[in-house]
C-alpha cells in the first residue's frame, strides 16, 4: 500500500501534461481516475480502472497502452505495448458517470518487474462553445506486475563532472520499482544531512544520476531514501569507473 505522504505526489504524477492554455476563456473536464496506479498480482494476466468525468459535458477519451523503461539517466521510455488489448480503446462518458476501462497483460517473462503506462488522452468535442478554449488532459496511470518476492535494492556511487560537479548515481539493483520521494546524505563531516527532495520512479534495474548540492561526491558517507516501501539505506558501490 501508498503510505499517506506520497499522494500528493501520486497525484503529481498521475497528470502528466496540458495542452497550451490560451489566454481566452478555457473550459476543461473533470476527468478523474482511479486507481491513479495499478498493480497486479504476480499470475495475473488483467487490469482495471474507473474513468469518472465529474463535469457536466459528456468527455470522449482515447486510452493506449505502452512499455515503460528507462534509459541510463533515468529518463523514461515507452514503447507501444500492441501485446495489450484495451477495452474500450476509445470510450465517451456522460457527465456525472463514470467507465470502466479493462487490459490485459501479455505472459511473464522473467524474475524483473513488467512496467507499463496507460495514457489516457481526452479527445476534442466536435462543436466548442463560443468564446471558449477547450483545456485537453492527459493521464498517465502507471502498471505494475512484480513476481511473487520481488523486492528492491537501492545503490549508490558518486563522482565529479567534467565541469567538477558532483552528482550521485541511484541503481536499483532489485526486480520492483522504487518510488523515491526524497533523498538524505550524510556526509563524513558528520553535519547536518544534505536533504534532496526529488520525487520520482526508479524501475527495477534501472539508474538516475542527480547533480548535488555540495562541493565533492566523496563527502557522502551514507545515503537514505524515502520510498514507497518505507526508509530504505543505499548500499555504497564505490566510484564511478573512470572517475
Amino acid at each position: 500500500m501508498i503510505k499517506g505522504k506520497f499522494n500528493a505526489l501520486l497525484r503529481a504524477v498521475v497528470v502528466c501534461g496540458f495542452l497550451p492554455v490560451l489566454a481566452v476563456p478555457a473550459q476543461g473536464s473533470a476527468l478523474r481516475v482511479l486507481p491513479v496506479r495499478v498493480e497486479v498480482s504476480a499470475q495475473k494476466q488483467f487490469c482495471s480502472l474507473s474513468l469518472a468525468n465529474a463535469g457536466s459535458e459528456p468527455v470522449t477519451v482515447q486510452i493506449r497502452a505502452y512499455r515503460w523503461s528507462q534509459d541510463s539517466q533515468g529518463k523514461d521510455l515507452l514503447a507501444s505495448a500492441t501485446d495489450m488489448p484495451l477495452n474500450p480503446a476509445i470510450a465517451t462518458i456522460k457527465a456525472g458517470e463514470a467507465r470502466m476501462i479493462r487490459c490485459g497483460l501479455p505472459d511473464h517473462v522473467g524474475q524483473q518487474e513488467d512496467s507499463y503506462r496507460l495514457i489516457i488522452d481526452e479527445l476534442p468535442r466536435t462543436v466548442a462553445s463560443p468564446g471558449q478554449v477547450q483545456t485537453l488532459l492527459r493521464l498517465s496511470v502507471p502498471v505494475f506486475r512484480a513476481p511473487a518476492g520481488a523486492g528492491a535494492r537501492l545503490g549508490w556511487v558518486t563522482g565529479q563532472d567534467a565541469a567538477g560537479k558532483a552528482w550521485i548515481e541511484l541503481t536499483n539493483t532489485g526486480h520492483r520499482h522504487l518510488q523515491i520521494g526524497a533523498i538524505q546524505l550524510h556526509l563524513r563531516a558528520n553535519g547536518a544531512p544534505v536533504k534532496i527532495a526529488k520525487g520520482f520512479y526508479l524501475l527495477a534495474g534501472s539508474q538516475t544520476r542527480i547533480v548535488l548540492p555540495i562541493a565533492r561526491g566523496d563527502d557522502v558517507a551514507t545515503v537514505e531514501a524515502d520510498t514507497d516501501v518505507g526508509p530504505l539505506t543505499a548500499v555504497a558501490m564505490g566510484r564511478a569507473s573512470g572517475e
